[in-house]
């Protein structure tokens, strides 16, 4: 019993845990906290068409390495939003494309790392739950 936390076993002396519970502690280890998958929306402002005949816009975002993937987008967008994880490797471009099918050259590339660098909220003040005597 001398690796047994201190709390189980005064639970134990006052007969309120199982014995089962009070096995040795030794070798501790840790267990880890799950990482939640955090989401972060991302608001991107594009630039406005080059030319008065855009009829629509290619945007193009390769996530960790992966597959393109194009978005078309309206002539006139200037806003667009996404979701990505926490830790993903973004790269991103745009193309316009005017009523005749031809393309601009691409704008360059917006790389990123998204990152979660929100902090928690405040946990609340601890409470007193019960005061007993021993």
């Amino acid at each position: 019993m001398a690796h047994v936390n201190p709390w189980l076993r005064r639970l134990y002396q006052r007969r309120q845990l199982p014995p089962d519970l009070l096995r040795s502690t030794d070798p501790f280890v840790p267990l880890r906290p799950r990482e939640a998958t955090v989401a972060l929306l991302y608001s991107f402002t594009l630039g406005p068409p080059g030319a008065g005949d855009v009829v629509s816009r290619e945007l193009t975002t390769v996530v960790d390495g992966g597959a393109a993937q194009k978005t078309t987008l309206p002539g006139s967008a200037t806003t667009y939003s996404a979701t990505f994880e926490h830790g993903q490797n973004v790269s991103m471009n745009l193309v316009d494309i005017d009523g005749a099918g031809n393309r601009s050259p691409p704008s360059p590339t917006l790389s990123f790392t998204a990152a979660d660098t929100f902090p928690p909220p405040a946990p609340a003040i601890p409470v007193i739950s019960n005061v007993e005597q021993v």
